[in-house]
């Protein structure tokens, strides 16, 4: 697969994001391929992108998807993610619900949803988006992550497209390239 970034972002590798994820009380795994962020650092935003080896999702199986089964596995992880921020005194967070429901595009195979987080750190609160961008290949999918205060979701809402127009999987590798015998996801 290859990452095309516009002038303005700036890539964080692998190693360097695990730890800045980790520092900031956010869960990782080796699927991570990185963070994108403005080339200034300033990181009012920040895009993870993780690729995830799961065979091919049939259309019909992203579909079928179930957003409350989707909202509880998120709320549940979330809920763990908080028993470790706890010993380290980082913000809390609590998923709030959609701000926008889970949305399967067969044209682009991609599955799209925003969730709205309140984070808390010494008492105070601020609201957070989730905007997760799911993009479908042969051989398993892109998470597209947009972490964004929630005044400042359309704003960067930019950001994510220009990520997504530029994430492509390599030859042989997307959605339509999908052979009869492929490892399937199983979904």
């Amino acid at each position: 697969a290859t990452l095309e970034l516009k002038e303005g972002y700036a890539f964080i590798p692998k190693n360097e994001a695990m730890s800045i994820l980790n520092a900031i009380g956010n869960p990782t795994s080796d699927d991570l391929i990185g963070l994108v962020g403005p080339a200034d650092l300033d990181l009012l935003w920040y895009i993870d992108i993780y690729f995830f080896k799961t065979g091919y999702i049939s259309d019909s199986d992203a579909q079928s998807w179930n957003p409350d089964e989707i909202l509880e596995d998120i709320k549940y992880l979330t809920e763990e993610g908080n028993k470790e921020i706890d010993q380290r005194n980082l913000s809390k967070l609590e998923v709030l619900g959609w701000i926008k429901a889970p949305n399967y595009d067969p044209k682009t195979h991609e599955l799209t949803w925003s969730i709205s987080l309140k984070e808390t750190l010494d008492g105070k609160e601020s609201l957070t988006t989730n905007l997760q961008i799911r993009k479908l290949g042969r051989q398993g999918y892109f998470s597209v992550l947009l972490v964004s205060e929630q005044k400042d979701l359309e704003l960067n809402l930019s950001h994510i497209n220009s990520i997504i127009d530029g994430t492509q999987f390599s030859p042989g590798k997307s959605h339509s390239d999908y052979v009869l015998g492929d490892k399937l996801a199983g979904y």
